[in-house]
């Protein structure tokens, strides 16, 4: 599961790229774009980290944050290299662990299989809305369906969308000034 975001070009890029035009072949032009995309990518995923994946949670679903309880999600997380093709650049932010996409997408409310499991003797001091105490003795839970609520809280798409347009515009725009300055070319 994906989801996009198109970043708008900014006016100082769009001036730059005109002035390469006669200065720098195409696939020059194309390197350093690529380049500019890839360091904004390390700082987006820097700043998602620290603003989004870090802190004390539960966080309400209206932030847009995960708490860090073992690290392992910021840890994993990465971007992917660049591409250029059919005159857009195209990367990607996402980690490889298995609930990231739950918490970025939500649950959607399909039905989930619960497999059967073991329950520990445990006491109830409410049952069916009065106040009594119940033991409950250890016993076996059947599997079961059902559905998944989980809220969706996307802290790497706002990450995306609240600092993106500007990260990737101040590193587009240095490479490409490197280029017109003439330096690697």
């Amino acid at each position: 599961m994906r989801a996009s975001y198109k970043v708008k070009r900014d006016e100082s890029v769009d001036q730059i790229l005109e002035l390469l035009k006669g200065r720098r072949s195409m696939a020059q032009i194309a390197k350093h774009l690529l380049r500019g995309v890839e360091e904004g990518s390390a700082q987006l995923l820097a700043k998602i980290q620290k603003e989004r994946l870090t802190g004390q949670g539960p966080f309400p679903v209206a932030q847009k944050r995960l708490g860090n309880v073992s690290g392992h999600l910021k840890e994993t997380m990465r971007f992917s290299r660049a591409t250029f093709a059919g005159g857009k650049l195209k990367t990607s932010v996402g980690s490889n662990v298995k609930y990231f996409g739950r918490h970025e997408f939500g649950g959607g409310g399909r039905q989930v299989r619960v497999g059967a499991h073991r329950v520990k003797a445990h006491t109830r001091t409410k049952l069916f809305g009065r106040s009594q105490r119940v033991e409950i003795p250890a016993h076996t839970r059947q599997a079961y369906l059902r559905k998944d609520n989980m809220p969706k809280r996307e802290p790497v798409m706002a990450g995306v969308r609240e600092h993106a347009g500007r990260i990737y515009g101040i590193t587009i725009e240095k490479h490409l000034i490197r280029a017109l300055e003439g330096g690697l070319a």
